[in-house]
């Protein structure tokens, strides 16, 4: 049945744990010296785990300009169209330090409930300034699923 104190973590005492309950994301913990974390609210399901970070990272953009190719050139991407499937959360931006959430969650959804997996067309601003590579960075850092099946980048390309 649903217990708050989850044991058998011997092999990862100290360390901090990603932890999913009921297929709810709750706070990460430390594991404690007999193995154990201890949950806030009770559940029948519980993994818990290392953080596991997966970032994609595609080539430089090439989309073309008035003058043909778009390689070289300094271009700024405003937005980002992603289709997703069947995702619960992640992160894009153009580098590790300028990400912004992919929310997938709407105010219909109750706190505390496994986050219903988003399938669908997601634009989200994009903040990078004017590059010659153009770069975007994906990334999922939380123990959800997520699958990208095409990266829309909108952008504008210098000629001069």
């Amino acid at each position: 049945g649903p217990a708050t104190t989850i044991s058998g973590l011997d092999h990862l005492v100290g360390a901090t744990v990603q932890i999913l309950a009921d297929g709810a994301l709750v706070p990460d913990q430390v594991v404690a010296a007999g193995g154990t974390i201890t949950l806030e609210t009770a559940a029948s399901v519980v993994h818990a785990g290392l953080q596991f970070i997966s970032d994609l990272e595609p080539m430089d953009l090439e989309a073309g300009s008035a003058e043909g190719t778009a390689q070289g050139k300094k271009k700024r991407i405003h937005e980002v169209g992603i289709k997703l499937y069947q995702t619960g959360c992640g992160l894009v931006g153009p580098d590790a330090d300028h990400l912004d959430e992919i929310v997938t969650r709407t105010m219909n959804d109750p706190l505390g409930s496994p986050p219903p997996l988003f399938t669908g067309d997601y634009d989200i601003p994009f903040q990078g300034g004017y590059s010659t590579a153009g770069r975007i960075l994906v990334r999922q850092d939380k123990p959800l699923p997520m699958t990208i099946l095409c990266l829309m980048p909108r952008l504008d390309t210098m000629d001069r």
